[in-house]
Order: structure tokens, then C-alpha cells, then sequence
């Protein structure tokens, strides 16, 4: 064999080793899952290596926060714009079915305010017949006793007139029989001890007839009272005020499902459904409170090792006019796959990663540019 025969022959076997190498090294490469140039530079740079390099995002503090409704309805009219600043409660959109449970809220109401009146009749009527019978009772308990008493001591007197005419009788009978005093004298002691008997009969009579009725006026008062507290009761539950108010409740509530408002303080990012469209299983908008906005870095699983809380962090993007700066404030405990997709169609998209959220320093550069994909450097080191 001739030297230039050798020499082609060595430059074929240094040019078949050459490929083989690129082969194997590319086989070695595709072998692991998920497995990219910067898990390649992780797996030899960990030792010298000072950041940990990840794809990202930006969101609102409170994230993006889908506003819905129950799907059973449409949207009426929409109150809000995309870029609005709102805050919590105030009413966003309002379904079809607002105005028809308004109806039902503005009767259910009036019914409870008639019931209410009703019962607030009823309450001064009977109240005004439970006051007078207590009047009587205590008109009954003061009067009448007096009278009775008066009467008793009626009877008192006239039983001792009457002791005193029948002891003058009989002194008049023995001065009769002894020729002293006339027939007419003693006729007239006569009559005076009937007139007082008549006269303690009829005094003991009244004494009885007053002690009697006494006792049934107290006795018809006390019914009398009774039946007026009873017909009040009676009538107040007539009046279904826990059903009416119940009713109200409910009606009130329905009417506020028609309403839908905003969860938080934040701005309207983007309002996904028009006036007429049925309700999906989707939101009707989107928003955010994009006056504090974090980054959501996509960290490989094989890095997050690296990644510690109060590591300072840099963004960069097309879209940014300079970089911006935060520090990790929270780190993911699950892994998961890649939510931000790469524009290197050879990227692996199947790659394996932990959301690592990083407060910004500053929030008003970016304020309007939620979910902008951003490449993020943490500083490790």
C-alpha cells in the first residue's frame, strides 16, 4: 500500500469515529425524558454555575380570576370594559333573568310590608282591648271594695239603731203595763223596731248583691282580658311574617345570582362573552389585580434544587423596554408539565417542571402585559 493510499485510509476511520461520537452523543442526549440544553448545562455547570435560567410568565398577584355564572342563563348587559379598574361588589354583569327576579324580589317585599301593616293593626287593636280590660280590672278592684265597704258599715249601724229600738220596746212595755205611757207611744216603739228590722234586711241584701257582683265583674274583667290577649295572639299568627319574611330571603337571594360582581379589587383583563350569549362552563370575563405582579418562572425539576426563597431574579423580554427585577417569594411543591410553550419547535414540550413565583420589584413597567411570556434568570449565587 502506498503512503497515500494510508493517509486516505486514516482520514476515513478519523471521519467515521468523528460521526460515530456525533451519534452516540446524540442518542446520549435523546435518551433521557424531558431532557434540553439547559438541563444539559445544569448537569455539567452545577458547581461553577451561578443562575438558573427558566422560561416564564406574567400574572396578577391574585393570579388571573375567571368571573361565572351558573350555565343555565345569558348574559344581559355587561358594565365593564376590558382595562376598567373595579372593586369588590361592584356589579360587573347582569343576566337576562334580572329583571324578572326583581319583579319577584319587589312583591315578595311588598307582601311582608302588607302583612307587616296588617299585623301592626291587629297588634294596636288588640292592645288597646287588653289596656281597657286591665283598666276595668283595676277600676273594679279599687271601687267596688269601698262601696262594700260602705255598706258593711251600713249594716253595722242600722243593727245597733235596731238593738237600741227593741231595748227601748221593752222599756215602753213595762211602762205600758204599769200605766205610765200611753197605747201610742208603745205603738210607735213598736213600729220603729220593724222599720229597722225592714232596713237591716234590706242593708244585709245590698251587702250580698254588691259582694255578688264584685266578684262577677272581677270574674268577666279577668275573661275579658284573656280573650283580648288570646285574640291578638290568634291574630298575629295569622299573619305569616316568618313565611313572608322567608320568602323575602329567598327572593333576594335569586336576585343576587342575576348580578355578577367583582371578587376582588382588580381590573377587567379581558371580557370573554357578549350581551345575548348564553352562560358555558367557561368565565364571562377575566381580571387580576395587577397592581402587584408576580412572575411564574418554569423551572426544571432538575434544577429547582438550586432555587432557594429571597433569591433575586432578572426579566427580560422583547416586549420590555428594560428588565425588571423581583426576588422568589414562593416555591411550587408539584411537578408538572410546561404551561409556557417555547418558539423553538425543537423544544421539548413534555418537559418537567415547578412554578417558582417571583414578587416584582416594580409593577407598573408591567402592569397591562398579564400571561407575556418572559425569559427569567434567578441568581443562585
Amino acid at each position: 500500500m502506498t503512503r497515500s493510499s494510508r493517509s486516505r485510509a486514516a482520514v476515513v476511520v478519523v471521519v467515521c469515529v468523528l460521526v460515530l461520537a456525533t451519534m452516540y452523543a446524540f442518542v446520549a442526549s435523546r435518551a433521557s425524558p424531558g431532557a434540553d440544553p439547559h438541563q444539559s448545562a445544569a448537569a455539567s455547570e452545577t458547581v461553577t454555575r451561578r443562575t438558573v435560567t427558566a422560561r416564564g410568565r406574567l400574572e396578577p398577584e391574585s393570579e388571573v380570576i375567571g368571573v361565572g355564572a351558573a350555565p343555565d342563563d345569558r348574559i344581559g348587559t355587561i358594565r365593564v370594559v376590558e382595562g376598567q379598574t373595579v372593586h369588590a361588589g361592584d356589579a360587573l354583569v347582569y343576566l337576562t333573568t334580572h329583571e324578572e327576579r326583581l319583579k319577584e324580589r319587589d312583591y315578595a317585599a311588598s307582601q311582608l310590608e302588607d302583612a307587616r301593616t296588617r299585623l301592626s293593626a291587629e297588634t294596636a287593636h288588640g292592645g288597646s282591648l287588653i289596656r281597657e280590660s286591665e283598666v276595668r280590672i283595676r277600676q273594679l278592684e279599687a271601687t267596688q271594695p269601698i262601696e262594700i265597704d260602705a255598706q258593711r258599715a251600713n249594716v253595722d249601724t242600722i243593727q245597733s239603731e235596731l238593738a237600741q229600738s227593741r231595748a227601748d220596746l221593752e222599756r215602753n212595755q213595762g211602762l205600758w203595763r204599769d200605766g205610765i205611757i200611753t197605747q201610742q207611744v208603745l205603738d210607735h216603739s213598736l213600729a220603729e223596731v220593724g222599720q229597722n228590722e225592714s232596713r237591716l234586711r234590706n242593708a244585709r241584701a245590698t251587702l250580698e248583691r254588691l259582694q255578688r257582683d264584685h266578684t262577677l265583674s272581677l270574674e268577666m274583667a279577668r275573661a275579658q282580658l284573656h280573650s283580648a290577649q288570646t285574640s291578638l295572639s290568634s291574630a298575629q299568627s295569622l299573619v305569616q311574617m316568618r313565611s313572608l319574611e322567608s320568602n323575602v330571603q329567598l327572593a333576594e337571594a335569586r336576585l343576587a345570582r342575576t348580578i355578577i360582581r367583582a371578587p376582588i379589587d382588580g381590573v377587567i383583563l379581558k371580557v370573554e362573552l357578549h350581551p345575548g350569549e348564553s352562560v358555558g362552563q367557561g368565565p364571562i370575563l377575566k381580571m387580576g389585580n395587577t397592581s402587584r405582579m408576580f412572575a411564574v418562572a418554569e423551572v426544571y425539576e432538575t434544577d429547582i434544587g438550586l432555587v432557594r426563597l429571597g433569591q433575586k431574579a432578572r426579566l427580560t423580554s422583547g416586549a420590555l423596554a428594560r428588565e425588571v427585577t423581583g426576588v422568589v417569594a414562593a416555591i411550587g411543591r408539584t411537578i408538572h408539565r410546561t404551561m409556557v410553550l417555547d418558539v423553538d419547535p425543537a423544544a421539548d414540550v413534555d418537559s418537567r417542571i415547578v412554578e417558582v413565583r417571583i414578587k416584582l420589584d416594580e409593577s407598573e413597567p408591567v402592569a397591562s402585559l398579564t400571561n407575556l411570556q418572559v425569559r427569567i434568570e434567578i441568581q443562585i449565587q
